[in-house]
């Protein structure tokens, strides 16, 4: 599971620099990324995993800089 994280860890802040696992400090600068793996499922022969990412940002009454950053992570 670790070596999961670190990867996906590694892939998402090639997009953005403020990435958090799960829960972001309190006094993060926004806009920001959280991630999380929040359950997975056993099949025969592999174990498939549910990854959530949220973009965040309450600086900017514009959903643009979200829209933007969300299209930036799916490429």
């Amino acid at each position: 599971m670790l070596r999961v994280l670190t990867h996906i860890t590694a892939l998402l802040k090639t997009q953005h620099p403020r990435l958090y696992l799960e829960v972001a400090p309190e006094k993060a600068k926004y806009p920001l990324v959280t991630y999380e793996l929040p359950y997975s499922t056993e099949k025969e022969f592999r174990e498939d995993f549910t990854l959530v990412i949220d973009v965040w940002d309450k600086d900017n009454p514009n959903t643009l800089t979200i829209e933007q950053l969300t299209d930036q992570i799916d490429k």
